[in-house]
């Protein structure tokens, strides 16, 4: 059989002309030569001028004037394996609206070609029967990974009927059988192709042919999450009508041409890339060296017999099942999971194997959320979730970052140290950065953050210091917690609060349930303020007895306070967000968070928490004024009227700009200098400012106790050659403004 078209008379320039050869045979009518135009050409052929050879149209699969057909092999030639009322016959081109359609060459397919089956059809149930047994004589693995492959293996002849179809992913140590899986697959998938570093454009450029969807199965995928190609088409290729566009320009014109990347894919790997979004498509199935009943190096011709006749049976089963619909059984899970296992409950609904399968399929539901639990995601989920629910009828507008850092801190047992104060080292996640952890807030929770003055008792509100809150929207908040696996039943209130609102810092106390509740900086003295409908939650502090606060001269020992004598180190100062932390208040002896401390001549250090902070600032600085308590009040009345200044949002940010462009490094003494020099402000606004930047991740303190800034120049994977600068990570060439934000990923330059 050839799929050469025969040239016949017809096609001759010189038909029915005087320059045929064959003139002697004239029409007496017409006085012309009379040759047939079905006649066989001679030697004296000559194509006509200006005709134009038409391509030869190669097809795997799909429908033409004959019936249904199927590319195969008989003979050692290409031929279609054709369908029609129930009936197989074997053609060397098919027709489809006039055209000719040919079966592709050997060298034009990346697997082996099909073959003609001449016996009788098994049904399905026979048939994934032996297929089961094909995988249980070469691979060792649990019983109910052979079915679940198996149920792959007979899914992959039906892929134009499903919405979805689920990925299979190999990993395991060397000798595991990973490789042994895919040979498997490669004999007995629909038209897979089976290579390493398979390219991206070969993966759509090989799915072109829409009427025949095959697989592609790929070994050793290792560092397939630096290929950002591939990984897009995996990660949307699930689907049906996933499709890459590309745009062709040929000499006279330029058009789109889409690619399809739906099919059936597996992969296999010494270990599995951690991509978002890339493991959630596939079914993992982990391997170990085992002793299966046969190796596949001792592969027979009485076995590749076996599996050739199989792989064509499952192919004529393919043809005689086109008409047949899918079954559409209820299944229970929703979202990823059903995408992934509705496919092979349906492809074996009817099988005695089913309920085996559906069974596992629930198994799988509660173990893929408890995956999802054990995330950085899932513990940032549980940690807000908690928070909101330990609430209870008090509704929260907000909650502060830190209350958030220090809950997620305890709940993944994290280190943190105060030389690397934005930094969380934990046994699983090794380092979780703030930066990471706010991201995924505003990510995964769509978190608002905001910046808000924090509530002080007896103090103005342009005194108050600034915090870091983030704001969740309840709606989202419960659907996001039951996602993974979680219930939030605590209403917050509709209406919420001004931008501008104080807000009382949520602190935590240890709880026995692994997460921290929310409580009150109110101490047991105080707790008498009524509580507003926007009220912060209030639990009650940790001690049950009422102290009162000591004064400045108890503090001090009555020793005189000379504040000439006081230096840019001595006196009140408020710690940096990141560095709060619980201790005892030496001055009030409540056990709550610590947010500055005192600093005498002597160099001694006494922690404060957050009231008695301001108000040791207040007295000392009367003190120095040598006021009394009625002539500061006239004070502040007579200068009510402040003077016009620069908003503070632009003043910062200029700030933010000039520091970024002059600091390198150092102590945080000599950036509080420099700051002090630029804008002339206060140590408190100053420490409100440093904090903010540290909270934002903008600034942060390296290994050696110093601050840096959070940017690529900083960072371990910054290289910057021929002038060009690139990250290590992406291999991108960076501009000025890119490279100096930073991103999550951002390391700790180490010295060469």
């Amino acid at each position: 059989m050839s799929s050469k078209v025969e040239k016949t008379c017809g096609d001759c320039a010189k038909y029915l002309s005087y320059e045929c050869p064959r003139c002697e045979y004239k029409d007496t009518e017409t006085n012309r030569a009379a040759c047939s135009p079905a006649d066989s050409i001679c030697q004296e052929f000559q194509k006509k001028k200006g005709e134009k050879k038409l391509k030869p149209i190669y097809k795997d699969s799909g429908i033409a004037d004959e019936g249904h057909f199927e590319a195969t092999h008989h003979n050692d030639k290409p031929c279609f394996l054709v369908l029609k009322n129930n009936e197989f016959s074997l053609l060397e081109t098919v027709n489809y609206n006039g055209k000719p359609l040919f079966p592709k060459e050997v060298n034009r397919i990346p697997y082996e070609p099909y073959g003609f089956f001449q016996g009788a059809i098994s049904n399905r149930e026979d048939l994934f029967w032996k297929v089961r047994r094909e995988f249980q004589i070469f691979v060792d693995v649990e019983p109910i990974w052979l079915e679940v492959l198996s149920s792959c293996v007979l899914l992959s002849y039906q892929q134009e009927k499903l919405l979805t179809v689920p990925y299979i992913y190999l990993f395991g140590d060397n000798e595991s059988g990973k490789s042994t899986v895919l040979q498997l697959l490669k004999f007995l998938c629909y038209r897979p192709m089976y290579g390493v570093t398979v390219p991206p454009a070969d993966i759509y450029g090989y799915l072109e042919d829409s009427d025949a969807i095959g697989c592609i199965l790929e070994d050793e995928v290792q560092g397939i999450n630096k290929d950002t190609d591939k990984i897009k088409i995996y990660k949307a290729g699930y689907k049906q009508g996933a499709v890459v566009p590309r745009t062709i320009i040929t000499q006279y014109d330029r058009k789109i041409k889409y690619y399809n990347t739906f099919c059936f894919k597996a992969c296999a790997s010494e270990q599995i890339p951690q991509v978002k979004g890339f493991r959630e498509r596939f079914i993992e199935i982990g391997m170990i060296e085992g002793f299966p009943e046969k190796e596949w190096t001792d592969l027979t011709q009485e076995d590749l017999k076996r599996l050739h006749d199989l792989r064509n049976m499952l192919l004529k089963w393919r043809m005689l099942s086109r008409e047949w619909q899918l079954p559409n059984p209820e299944v229970s899970m929703r979202g990823r999971l059903k995408e992934l296992w509705k496919p092979i409950l349906q492809i074996t609904h009817g099988l005695s194997i089913y309920e085996t399968l559906a069974s596992f399929v629930e198994e799988q539901r509660d173990e893929r959320i408890a995956t999802k639990q054990n995330t950085l995601e899932g513990h940032i989920v549980k940690v807000v979730t908690e928070l909101h629910k330990q609430a209870g009828e008090n509704p929260i507008p907000y909650i502060p970052f830190q209350t958030i850092w220090l809950a997620l801190a305890e709940d993944l047992d994290g280190k943190l140290d105060d030389k690397k104060p934005h930094v969380m080292d934990t046994s699983e996640f090794f380092q979780v950065t703030k930066s990471k952890v706010g991201y995924r807030l505003r990510e995964i929770l769509s978190g608002k953050s905001k910046t808000v003055r924090e509530k002080i008792e007896g103090e103005k509100d342009e005194n108050c210091p600034r915090i870091k809150v983030y704001d969740f929207d309840q709606d989202k908040l419960r659907r996001v917690a039951k996602k993974y696996g979680y219930q939030l039943v605590t209403k917050l209130p509709i209406e919420k609060p001004d931008s501008n609102i104080l807000v009382t810092k949520l602190l935590s106390e240890p709880s026995s349930e692994g997460v921290q509740a929310p409580i009150s900086t109110l101490k047991n003295h105080e707790n008498n303020v009524e509580k507003s409908h926007n009220a912060p939650l209030e639990v009650g502090a940790l001690s049950n007895s009422v102290t009162k606060p000591k004064s400045i001269d108890e503090m001090f020992n009555l020793e005189p306070l000379s504040f000439d004598a006081l230096n840019f180190r001595d006196g009140p100062h408020q710690l940096p967000g990141e560095m709060l932390h619980y201790g005892e208040c030496y001055r009030c002896k409540q056990t709550t968070q610590i947010t500055g401390y005192y600093s005498d001549f002597k160099g001694n250090k006494q922690d404060l928490c957050t009231e008695c902070l301001w108000a040791v600032s207040k007295e000392l600085e009367k003190r120095h004024r040598g006021i009394s308590d009625e002539k500061e009040d006239l004070i502040d009345r007579a200068f009510s009227t402040p003077k016009k200044e620069i908003p503070k949002t632009q003043s910062e940010k200029e700030l933010e700009r000039i520091l970024h462009a002059t600091w390198q490094r150092g102590t945080t003494e000599a950036f509080y200098k420099l700051i002090h020099e630029k804008t002339g402000w206060s140590r408190n606004r100053i420490a409100d400012s440093v904090a903010k930047l540290i909270e934002e991740a903008k600034i942060t303190y390296n290994s050696e106790g110093l601050l840096i800034w959070v940017d690529c120049r900083n960072c371990g994977f910054f290289k910057l050659e021929n002038e060009q600068a690139s990250c290590k990570l992406s291999s991108t060439l960076l501009d000025e403004e890119t490279f100096s934000q930073g991103c999550d990923d951002f390391e700790e330059k180490t010295k060469e």
